[in-house]
């Protein structure tokens, strides 16, 4: 059976990113299986943080294709597509200001905004040695992790 030896000694390897899967390896008997990885629910997560409009767009955006390139034309179109005079000039700097806003709610929730510069953004699970990396947690640039500094949820 899967006592709590397979669980504690497993192999774990994600297939597709944060997209429901993972495939477990039992290190004593060689068995694979295959458990459902919970969904990040963009929407839900915008209103419990809090977010604006423009940053929960952000965030719908780039969850949506997790693991995946989302360039910054398409972010763009995104929080911008329906404003008539199509966003603000310096739309790079609007960007980074949102990722880092976004990134400070996601800190605690284990996932990021990674910024993939001069291209777009991506959407991340941390792994386990992120979590636990205090420089990680505490880089200042933009579009990177970092901790929330607000004392009220």
């Amino acid at each position: 059976g899967r006592g709590s030896a397979m669980t504690r000694d497993a192999t774990v390897t994600e297939r597709g990113g944060l997209r429901g899967a993972k495939s477990v390896r039992c290190s004593h008997c060689g068995r694979s299986y295959v458990e459902e990885v919970p969904r990040f629910d963009a929407e839900a997560a915008a209103l419990r943080f809090r977010l604006t409009r423009n940053e929960t767009r952000l965030l719908v955006a780039v969850a949506k294709r997790p693991d995946k390139l989302v360039s910054y034309d398409a972010l763009h179109e995104a929080i911008y597509g329906d404003d008539p005079q199509g966003g603000p000039e310096k739309f790079s700097q609007c960007l980074r200001h949102f990722a880092k806003k976004v990134n400070a709610r996601l800190a605690g929730e284990g996932y990021r905004l990674r910024t993939i510069w001069g291209q777009g953004y991506t959407f991340e699970r941390l792994d386990a040695q992120e979590l636990d990396t205090p420089a990680l947690l505490t880089k200042s640039q933009p579009g990177e992790i970092r901790r929330p500094t607000r004392s009220n949820p």
